[in-house]
């Protein structure tokens, strides 16, 4: 008697959201920290190590509206400190490309 063991291949594909960044939060040396983020219609805070790791995980991808245009935030490794940061141009050298966006209000 032969025993035939069938291996079956499933692949599992994952759904990556798209969310919106509205506005930013720094720290007293003007470095990013957190960013807005809209769900639905509410706007959490999310630290920016929490965005650079969903986005590295390819778990979520984030946007922005800059001047009326749709344009993509990716996640960059500064040259220098090794410290990650988040930009709108992959090639941008400035850590706080963001910076257009307001400043979110807490409540």
């Amino acid at each position: 008697m032969i025993i035939v063991k069938y291996i079956i291949e499933v692949e599992v594909i994952y759904l990556v959201a798209d969310f919106k960044i509205v506005c930013k939060i720094h720290d007293s040396r003007e470095v990013i920290t957190q960013v807005g983020v809209q769900e639905g219609d509410s706007t959490y805070a999310y630290n920016v190590i929490d965005i650079v790791n969903r986005i590295l995980d390819k778990k979520h991808r984030y946007y922005t509206d800059k001047r009326g245009s749709l344009v993509w935030v990716y996640a960059k490794k500064h040259p220098y400190s090794g410290r990650w940061f988040l930009t709108t141009k992959p090639d941008s050298a400035r850590e706080n490309n963001l910076d257009f966006l307001p400043k979110c209000v807490l409540r």
